[in-house]
């Protein structure tokens, strides 16, 4: 058979299907079926043609090849069905109302997942009504059935908003749109699947035949996500990372499911970089595992979405390293979780976590970071730290990532104290903080200034231009020699001082320091040096005599002056031990001495005139006994009544 045995060469429909035109082609020439055309020029039946097999036809029958070649590529179908997966064989379902109307078979009912006309906004009818026989090209093509049905006579139901909604997505309808999408992709029916395998109790296998039955359930089911397709998948994969949190696991992306590895797989394309994006957000919020492999696939510029750091992450961000981050997970100092994943296990911490203790630890300084701010030296920051004006903070008081002992408020307020008084006059002396903090004050005299100045009570006249800090103001000379004089004048000696002006030893004094016989100060901060003022050294040289110097004035030892006095009934004191055994520090009372020169007893004392200098206490019989009753002993031993008068002894 050749072209010139075709009478008629209908013209082919745009939407029409090869197939469809060829069962036309033959009908209109009498031939019965599109089975002979075929056989004739050695070309099977077939779903999808080669572009051979089209051009052999075409040159056999006379019919346009180029549009022959466009119904033969499905080009009215999103795609063009290039996915055969997709393409229906034999069986292929048709519109009645298309059929009454046109009379020919459209592309778009050879897409498995069409299940409505997108014209008449009717379900395809798939079997023969009367015999549930197939739909298949037998005698009378799509038209008819063997039993005698005319497809073009049936009535069908109205289709389903889901069969309508994937009608309209494959035809290319004007107002089909995916939520998230700015342009559909060619290969949407692929992502519909993909999102009914999401929720469908038995997922559809891949490259297992679908029927008719399973399109609807497909459609229906990804309908159902594609209606607000943002929220609901963002509902299944929170559900998802909640589902592989709870396992505890290092294989968090394999807990995940087969959707995660698709998505990134299959749906790679820059169109559904949308639904991608939804799904990296929830995993950067909410999972808790070591997701930093699959960073490259996320993106860098969603890293600030993650939720939980790695400990090499949370590291970087409080500035320490990574072993100390998993020791303080594991001490419990650190809110955090260990995942083992076989021989490695990892550590987790919560970025809410790590930011509280950023947080807390960005209002430390350390100290020579304080020295920048304040602009000052070690001798002031020093002097401040004495008279209370910084706090060294303990490290048990610190944040875990404090990297410093101040707290920068405290440096800032100190500068933000500082305002110039009076306008400085030419001729005034000025003098800086530098030198108040230095020897030309005591200890005492520079505290008492610095509370003064920090106060507002001693301001600054003069603020050094281009100089920072504390370091850029200065004083008055005159007005601050005038606040030393209306000042205590307290003197202050450190323990080395001390050394230098007498012969004691430094851990002498010490001992007496811890003993309470000689009261000091402690200075604050890392140096912690002592000062002992001087009025409490006059207090303590006028109660207590040193048995090493009293040895040294008489030639004699302090242990040859002991024994007699213990005798007497006068004990050392504030003695303490070296490391080859001897007495060292050994100190008399002054009144104890008195008492026994004036053959008294070492402790008597008259109840009316207590001292002043000493502790109150509570005095028990023997007490009593010894201050009413002492001097009677004494004058047991005078031989003066008038003697005995003299001292105070009781008739």
């Amino acid at each position: 058979m050749s072209d010139d045995l075709l009478s008629f060469r209908p013209s082919p429909h745009a939407d029409e299907s090869f197939n469809g035109y060829l069962m036309r082609l033959a009908e209109e020439n009498f031939l019965g079926s599109s089975t002979r055309l075929r056989q004739q020029v050695g070309i099977r039946f077939k779903a999808r043609y080669s572009e051979a097999e089209v051009k052999t036809l075409g040159e056999a029958y006379g019919f346009d090849q180029s549009a022959a070649a466009a119904l033969a590529a499905f080009k009215s179908v999103r795609g063009g069905l290039s996915n055969t997966r997709f393409l229906r064989s034999a069986q292929v379902p048709v519109c009645p109302h298309c059929l009454r109307e046109q009379g020919y078979i459209r592309q778009a009912w050879h897409h498995v997942l069409m299940t409505a006309c997108p014209v008449h906004r009717v379900l395809l009818l798939s079997q023969c009504p009367d015999c549930d026989a197939p739909i298949t090209p037998g005698r009378g093509g799509y038209q008819s059935c063997y039993c005698g049905c005319e497809f073009a006579d049936v009535e069908v139901p109205p289709a389903d908003a889901a069969s309508l909604f994937v009608a309209d997505l494959l035809h290319g309808h004007a107002d089909a749109r995916l939520t998230g999408f700015a342009d559909l992709p060619d290969d949407i029916e692929s992502f519909l699947l993909f999102l009914a395998n999401l929720d469908l109790v038995v997922p559809h296998r891949k490259n297992a035949p679908i029927d008719w039955a399973r399109a609807l359930d497909i459609n229906r089911t990804a309908y159902a996500f594609a209606e607000d397709l943002p929220g609901r998948f963002r509902s299944f994969v929170l559900d998802r990372v909640h589902a592989a949190n709870a396992l505890e696991s290092s294989r968090f992306i394999a807990n995940l499911g087969r959707w995660y590895f698709e998505l990134n797989r299959t749906f790679a394309a820059e169109a559904y970089r949308p639904v991608r994006e939804v799904a990296y957000r929830v995993l950067l919020e909410h999972a808790q595992a070591p997701i930093n492999r699959k960073m490259k696939q996320m993106g860098a510029d969603l890293l600030g979405l993650k939720s939980t750091y790695t400990a090499a992450e949370a590291a970087r961000e409080l500035g320490s390293s990574a072993d100390r981050i998993v020791a303080l997970v594991k001490s419990g100092q650190l809110q955090g979780v260990i995942l083992q994943g076989g021989a490695n296990e990892y550590c987790l911490v919560a970025r809410a976590e790590v930011e509280a203790h950023k947080q807390a630890a960005a209002g430390f300084v350390s100290a020579k970071d304080l020295l920048k701010i304040l602009g000052i030296g070690r001798r002031v920051r020093d002097r401040l730290l004495e008279v209370g004006l910084l706090t060294a903070i303990p490290a048990g008081q610190r944040p875990l990532f404090a990297k410093g002992d101040f707290r920068s408020v405290e440096a800032e307020a100190l500068l933000a104290q500082l305002n110039l008084g009076a306008q400085h006059r030419h001729g005034d002396m000025l003098i800086m903080l530098d030198d108040i903090s230095g020897k030309r004050f005591s200890n005492a005299q520079a505290g008492e200034l610095l509370r003064k100045i920090f106060a507002g009570a001693l301001k600054p006249i003069v603020r050094l231009p281009g100089v920072h800090g504390l370091k850029a103001y200065c004083f008055d000379e005159d007005a601050v020699m005038a606040a030393v004089k209306t000042g205590s004048g307290s003197v202050e000696l450190t323990i080395t001082e001390l050394t230098k002006l007498t012969r004691w030893k430094h851990e002498t004094i010490k001992s007496w320091i811890e003993q309470g016989f000689l009261p000091a100060r402690r200075e604050p901060g890392g140096k912690h040096r002592v000062f002992v003022a001087l009025a409490d050294l006059i207090t303590f040289l006028s109660t207590y005599v040193v048995a090493g110097d009293t040895a040294e004035r008489l030639g004699s030892k302090t242990l040859w002056l002991m024994k007699p006095l213990q005798t007497a009934g006068v004990f050392a004191r504030g003695a303490h031990e070296t490391s080859s055994g001897n007495q060292r520090g050994v100190l008399f009372s002054v009144d104890a001495l008195v008492n026994v020169a004036s053959m008294r007893a070492s402790t008597w004392t008259r109840p009316t005139r207590i001292a002043a200098r000493q502790p109150s206490r509570i005095l028990d019989l023997r007490d009593v006994a010894d201050g009413f009753c002492g001097e009677a002993e004494s004058g047991e031993n005078s031989s003066d009544e008038t003697a005995g008068d003299k001292f105070g002894v009781c008739a």
